[in-house]
């Protein structure tokens, strides 16, 4: 690869970086209440779907402690602390809000 080449890849991975966070709660539960609308528009520009049985991480940080965060179940909607790092839950990224 060139040095070039290689330079414009970490450009475009750092901007990309720039764009991206991770959903709060409250970001969660708006995906989810508007979960068509979203996974209509994720498929029909390459990306994927919600899975319907998981548990989506949100960034918001629980109410216990530090070492909890809140999380989605999308299938049903019930949120729940969790222990950061505790479960083999999905993290959902957006560009914008």
């Amino acid at each position: 690869m060139s040095k070039s080449l290689f330079q414009a890849r970490q450009n475009a991975n750092a901007f990309l970086k720039t764009l991206t966070y991770f959903t709060s709660l409250q970001e969660l539960n708006e995906i989810l209440a508007n979960k068509t609308i979203v996974n209509s528009t994720c498929t029909s520009n390459g990306g994927t779907s919600l899975l319907e049985v998981s548990w989506y991480w949100s960034s918001s940080v629980g109410t216990a402690d530090n070492n909890r965060v809140w999380e989605v179940d999308m299938s049903n909607g019930n949120n729940a602390e969790a222990l950061r790092g505790g479960n083999n839950n999905i993290v959902r990224a957006v560009r914008a809000f």
